[in-house]
């Protein structure tokens, strides 16, 4: 009887893991990390609807256990995977967690992610949207090198943003918006630029893509400030218009930093 138990008892911790995760609960697989956590690891069931929903906490063994990361390549080249709900208890998503899923077009980033790390969504064709929590303070290499990223928001926790390091040569986006109070960009290729903060800065590039904007609309703005990084001009300014608020478009047409770009208009004309 001792044997039979100890052969059935492999059996199920055999099919309990996959592709080294420690066990399989409801299809979707699982890594041990510190004070009971988990992270979603390789080998997951995708449902036939192409949407997966992760959840807050998992119970198996008699443990209670609390999902709080993605692992590196949790997702990779996963083509059947078009949308993920993502638990408000994930804190850390893995470097090319959703590298090459092709069918992927929503994706939740919860309060609480600090950094997207590199090659994240890599080759997401379909994701053209993407909302970045507060939290977020860095994103990491390539993080959407390849991708269809049209429209992207940046939450108050980014302060610097360069284009080229986060998309890779050859991006183009068509809206940045920025929520931090202060953000510093350089090396962006994007046709408008919302800035709901204070102010936005422009550091002067030295790679092959400069950066090139379009519209810039400066929602956010009490004053006039100095864009400029180093007081070092970028090029792009003579082809951008500039919305200000209203109450002070008198004051960004007088101030010489200002003078570099296109147009500075009213924010009452601006149309999105």
């Amino acid at each position: 009887m001792k044997r039979l138990f100890s052969v059935i008892f492999v059996f199920f911790l055999l099919i309990s893991t996959v592709r080294g995760a420690d066990f399989t609960v409801d299809g979707i697989c699982y890594s041990i990390l510190k004070n009971n956590c988990l992270g979603v690891a390789e080998g997951s069931v995708i449902p036939s609807s192409g949407i997966l929903a992760v959840p807050r906490a998992v119970d198996f063994g008699g443990s209670s256990y609390t999902v709080t990361s993605i692992d590196s390549d949790a997702f990779r080249g996963r083509k059947d995977l078009k949308e993920i709900k993502l638990p408000p208890t994930i804190t850390s998503i893995g470097s090319a967690a959703f590298n090459g899923c092709s069918s992927l077009s929503k994706i939740n980033l919860p309060e609480g992610v600090r950094m997207i790390e590199g090659w994240t969504f890599r080759g997401c064709d379909r994701l053209k949207s993407l909302v970045l929590p507060n939290s977020v303070e860095e994103l990491e290499v390539h993080v959407a090198d390849r991708s269809g990223l049209k429209d992207l928001t940046l939450g108050t926790g980014l302060k610097y943003l360069n284009g080229q390091k986060a998309f890779a040569y050859g991006h183009k986006l068509d809206l940045l918006t920025v929520n931090a109070p202060e953000c510093t960009v350089r090396e962006l290729n994007c046709q408008t630029v919302v800035d709901n903060g204070e102010q936005i800065f422009f550091e002067a590039g030295s790679m092959s893509i400069s950066t090139q904007i379009r519209t810039l609309v400066l929602r956010g703005a009490t004053q006039v400030f100095e864009p400029w990084i180093d007081g070092k001009v970028c090029k792009f300014a003579s082809s951008c218009t500039v919305y200000v608020p209203d109450a002070l478009l008198s004051s960004f047409r007088a101030d010489p930093s200002w003078m570099s770009f296109k147009a500075i208009l009213p924010l009452s004309k601006y149309k999105k």
